[in-house]
């Protein structure tokens, strides 16, 4: 099985998933508007908020002698 992301706001993607929808036995679409693209970094990389305004805070202190609070 292969994952294809299409854009369905443009005609051609719109077209193409009406192409496929006639083919109900080789492909399956499963809608979804949620964006599912990968993200850049590992989620166990991310930061959280929290984390990154201290993280902020302290290099923007560190480099520019700036005591700002976020």
């Amino acid at each position: 099985m292969t994952t294809v992301l299409i854009n369905e706001q443009i005609p051609d993607g719109n077209q193409l998933l009406r192409n496929i929808q006639m083919y109900p036995h080789i492909a399956q679409v499963v809608v979804n508007n949620m964006d599912n693209t990968p993200l850049p970094f590992p989620e166990n990389e991310l930061l959280t908020h929290e984390e990154f305004k201290k993280h902020f805070e302290k290099r923007l202190f560190e480099r520019l002698g700036m005591n700002i609070e976020l």
